[in-house]
């Protein structure tokens, strides 16, 4: 909907844990896909559900290791973190 608020968090810890409970509804949508496909015998959408999930997966495991390393170190040592490694341009995958 058009006036509908987004909220995007006030700091990077907010807009990681909105982001993870975002992904999380994505990979129960795929989840749910995947189910009715098989029930449907389509697996051609199937595989692309499978392969869209598995990716859903990988995004959620990061945000949350993101947000255990906030817990960890806490919220600006994870920013300076972060910084240092775009100047020594390294990625995290």
């Amino acid at each position: 909907n058009v006036g509908e608020h987004i909220d995007l968090g006030t700091n990077v810890k907010e807009q990681l844990e909105k982001d993870l409970k975002l992904e999380m509804a994505v990979v129960e949508f795929y989840n749910e896909m995947v189910t009715a496909c098989t029930k449907h015998k389509d697996a051609g959408t199937r595989e692309v559900a499978e392969f869209l999930l598995k990716s859903s997966e990988e995004d959620v495991l990061d945000l949350e290791e993101q947000l255990h390393l906030i817990k960890q170190i806490g919220l600006d040592n994870f920013l300076i973190e972060q910084i240092g490694d775009k100047k020594n341009g390294k990625k995290h995958d």
